[in-house]
């Protein structure tokens, strides 16, 4: 449809929710795994698409690093080409009719609880903390720079990374931070047994 697309793989069109195989494909590969929890883990848009499946798998955990929790607030030539190319219509238009699918923190506040967040964020991304990860930890009742939400089930940390701009984290950042991630959902599993319980 535009060869500049660039956020589109997650989000799908009018039509055709593209979460929606990808939810199926999951599901399918824990049956055949035997797996009863899952990890969706990704940066930036893959970031968005992590966050945002998450939900749909009560008791999972997402460890995302400098992720858009609202598409409309990306890149405005990307965000721009995917409304104009798949929607055909004003991004505010369509955001507004959709807010649940295009803003995460309209679909966290309905869905609270349901699954357990760390939230890496690179501090020398000025743009993405204004616009994705303040209004983001904002809704579960962080008000510090950085914390756990008010039920226990988010955590929201500040990383001085050694990249100076958006991006994903250094290796050695991402596994640090994966380590605590886990140790974090860990113990989430253990205060919440019945909330956070086995979803298959």
């Amino acid at each position: 449809m535009n060869h500049k697309l660039a956020i589109s793989w997650f989000l799908g069109g009018p039509e055709w929710d593209a979460l929606d195989p990808i939810e199926l494909v999951i599901k399918e590969a824990m049956t055949v795994s035997g797996a009863n929890r899952v990890i969706f883990v990704g940066g930036s848009g893959g970031g968005f698409a992590a966050l945002r499946a998450s939900i749909r798998f009560p008791g999972s955990l997402a460890y995302v690093q400098s992720p858009q929790t609202v598409v409309t607030r990306y890149l405005p030539a990307a965000v721009e080409a995917y409304f104009g190319s798949v929607w055909g219509q004003n991004k505010t238009d369509v955001a507004m009719s959709s807010p649940q699918r295009f803003d995460l923190a309209s679909l966290y506040r309905v869905n609270a609880g349901l699954n357990v967040v760390y939230y890496l964020q690179n501090l020398n991304d000025p743009t993405h903390i204004r616009d994705h990860y303040k209004p983001f930890k904002r809704i579960h009742g962080v008000t510090e720079a950085e914390g756990e939400s008010v039920d226990g089930t988010k955590y929201f940390y500040l990383s001085d990374s050694e990249l100076l701009r958006h991006g994903p984290p250094t290796a050695a950042e991402f596994e640090l931070n994966f380590d605590r991630a886990i140790r974090f959902y860990e113990s989430v599993l253990l205060k919440r047994p019945t909330k956070m319980k086995n979803f298959i």
